[in-house]
């Protein structure tokens, strides 16, 4: 199933254009130009989910065409090397989807990827599974753009930020040490891989010691780890700024 910019007038809310958890359904919406200068892709779990507004911004001021295939709690895997320990029928089903529309189309300019380290981290042959489904997408010329997971939030950051005493006084921030324990393990997996870009946006979240619940007159998390579309909105001069320059020109 596809969907165009021309039968959806407005873009997608949180939510929409993803497959949930525990379905077992393939969806495909794409957005932008019918004439795109490049094709972009949005791919991942929730995690890649939540930069759908700041890419359609994206889309607007550069003339592309966006295609979102998303999956909550489904990480970009090669279905061949499926962890063993990953617990998630359905997302080993919609991964070989993936693989084969990705195969069946052309290639797109441009992947952007995101994936949970709560869902990552460990898991049995993970960085050798991502490492291979990269691998098979930028050897058709494609170049990635991997987004490093965000720092994690205290639990029931999003009922801390809701107490404005506690909220100032950061009671609900986290130490930048714990909100970095869990380890992306992914960017090292495709470190060899000149096609891939890797976007750390860690020092948006946090300073030297502490990772913040609200920074810059904005909350940043809706729960311990996602955050909230005003702060990916914040994150759009930052995305901007790793997109490779060849993908900007107008014609």
């Amino acid at each position: 199933m596809s969907v165009s910019l021309a039968s959806i007038q407005s873009p997608p809310t949180p939510g929409q254009c993803h497959v949930a958890r525990e379905v077992q359904k393939f969806l495909t919406c794409t957005y932008g130009a019918k004439n795109p200068t490049y094709r972009i892709a949005l791919t991942g779990d929730s995690h890649a989910m939540q930069y759908q507004r700041p890419i359609l911004a994206l889309v607007q001021k550069y003339g592309w065409s966006v295609t979102f295939i998303l999956k909550s709690a489904c990480p970009l895997v090669d279905p061949a090397l499926y962890p063993s320990n990953m617990n998630n029928p359905s997302c080993k089903w919609w991964s070989v989807q993936r693989e084969k529309y990705f195969a069946s189309h052309k290639p797109f300019d441009l992947v952007i990827n995101s994936n949970s380290t709560l869902v990552t981290r460990y898991k049995n042959n993970m960085a050798a599974a991502y490492a291979s489904a990269v691998k098979k997408i930028t050897r058709r010329n494609t170049t990635v753009l991997l987004i490093s997971d965000s720092p994690k939030a205290i639990d029931g950051v999003e009922k801390c930020a809701l107490n404005k005493a506690k909220l100032l006084s950061g009671k609900c921030d986290n130490p930048r040490a714990k909100a970095l324990s869990i380890s992306d393990i992914l960017p090292a997996a495709v470190a060899g891989n000149h096609r891939v870009i890797v976007a750390d946006f860690t020092e948006a979240y946090c300073d030297r010691k502490t990772c913040y619940a609200s920074r810059y007159d904005e909350n940043v998390y809706r729960d311990r780890g996602h955050i909230t579309l005003h702060w990916a909105m914040h994150l759009l001069s930052r995305l901007d700024a790793v997109i490779p320059v060849k993908l900007k020109h107008l014609g």
